[in-house]
């Protein structure tokens, strides 16, 4: 049985999920103590590389998630049996793209040369079991761990954030500058419309024919739906499509090659919109330069926020649909319905179920295989409450300043399942007296105190 569909190993979770922490606190306080914030030059892989198959990965990742700029070298300290090796003659990784060759400031060095380059600006940790060396422990605060069976999503996130992590801070307020721009252009594209659509991958996104879709409205999809061009061009084209997964959306399988194909087929023929996190716009764009007009990389705070060019932010979250998709739902209309967010039941071995028509199903394996840690370290319970707990105050805070939201298909997640659209005349009743009474409150107390 693959890993992403086994029993959860909660204590091998809670093991490394605990040193991984205390990894995280060791660095954090060494970073403090010693001020580190340089402009990033020379990084480092380490350890010894002594195999192609690792040499091949290691480049064939670092290729896709660092592309070739002006200043930045990347030197890996190889065996003797591979110093005189061409690196673009090296075999594509199973299970992945080929991004080799095409970052031209990697450097291949002898193994002997490894001490003196420790001082280097960055090291990449691939290979966790040497983390334990005196001389590595000392240089922690400018370590990343880039090793895909360490735990969780550190590896896909380490290696999704670093492009973004060598740039300027000159470089990173032109990409923020860029965001704003198309941010703007897509607020005023989509100005007076009343309705949001949020479309999500869930089983009940099928019926999406039975859904009566009203018309002028902010059309967002999520994720693998991109590739379902019947759905798209049914509904008559999407406004906005958002991603933000760092395995699935930015890593270099084979997925996420189809994937990204697909994003650039829609935006060629009805020139949507995409959000993706602030660390991740510059990359995306370095690779695929014909997105500049419609690629938005939005910040993210530790406030609820709804989205607007001067206050420019989202709060941190784990699920697109909280993540991006409600507050830039808010950010244009007055009421939105969700589609296709099931939900999940207890017996569930995955975060949920898909629907079948959304999904990639003959490139799953690639992403298993490449980032096996990910799938390995989710405790799927835990997430599947806490998204529950964020959606419900993320609901009431968008309520709180007058929109509505509405679950257009059945759902196990208790926030939607309340707010079922079969009930939209209770929910605005409701809402219409609770405002009546309070604004009847507020001018008795007014008249009280004239």
């Amino acid at each position: 049985m693959n890993e992403a569909y086994k029993k959860r190993d909660l204590e091998g979770i809670k093991k490394r999920l605990k040193s991984h922490t205390r990894f995280i606190q060791f660095q954090r306080k060494l970073i403090k103590n010693k001020n580190y914030n340089i402009e990033i030059e020379n990084i480092l892989i380490y350890p010894i590389v002594e195999s192609v198959d690792t040499l091949s990965d290691i480049i064939n990742r670092i290729s896709c998630s660092l592309p070739q700029k002006d200043g930045l070298n990347i030197f890996i300290a190889v065996s003797d049996n591979l110093k005189n090796i061409n690196i673009t003659e090296l075999p594509t990784p199973k299970y992945q793209a080929r991004y080799i060759g095409k970052n031209k400031n990697i450097h291949i060095i002898n193994h002997t040369l490894i001490k003196e380059h420790l001082e280097t600006d960055y090291i990449l940790i691939y290979d966790i079991r040497v983390l334990n060396k005196l001389s590595l422990l000392r240089k922690v605060y400018k370590i990343k761990i880039i090793d895909k069976e360490y735990f969780s999503y550190e590896e896909a996130e380490n290696l999704r954030s670093l492009f973004f992590n060598c740039l300027k801070d000159e470089e990173k307020s032109n990409y923020l500058d860029i965001s704003r721009k198309n941010y703007f252009n897509m607020i005023e594209k989509n100005k007076g419309k009343k309705n949001a659509y949020c479309f999500t991958t869930g089983p009940s996104f099928d019926n999406y024919k039975n859904i009566k879709i009203k018309k002028d409205s902010f059309k967002i999809i999520c994720n693998s739906i991109v590739k379902n061009s019947d759905f798209i061009d049914y509904v008559k084209g999407v406004d906005l499509l958002t991603f933000a997964d760092p395995v699935f959306h930015f890593g270099p399988s084979t997925y996420t090659e189809k994937f990204i194909n697909d994003v650039i087929s829609l935006v060629n023929k009805y020139d949507t919109y995409i959000i993706v996190p602030e660390k991740s716009m510059p990359l995306l764009l370095s690779h695929y330069s014909q997105l500049k007009a419609n690629l938005i990389g939005m910040p993210t705070g530790n406030k609820l926020n709804i989205p607007s060019v001067d206050n420019f932010f989202v709060k941190g979250s784990s699920n697109i649909l909280t993540l991006f998709m409600i507050p830039l739902a808010t950010a244009v209309a007055t009421t939105t319905f969700i589609i296709g967010a099931d939900g999940r039941k207890k017996e569930e071995k995955y975060f949920w179920k898909h629907s079948n028509i959304v999904q990639y199903s003959d490139e799953m394996e690639s992403t298993f295989i490449t980032h096996p840690s990910f799938f390995r370290d989710r405790d799927y319970s835990d997430y599947y409450l806490e998204h529950c707990e964020f959606l419900e105050k993320l609901l009431y805070y968008g309520e709180s300043k007058n929109h509505f939201y509405f679950s257009g298909t059945r759902s196990f997640i208790p926030a939607l399942e309340k707010r079922q659209y079969k009930n939209i005349i209770l929910i605005k009743l409701k809402r219409f007296l609770i405002n009546t009474i309070k604004e009847s409150w507020i001018y008795a107390q007014y008249k009280k105190n004239k």
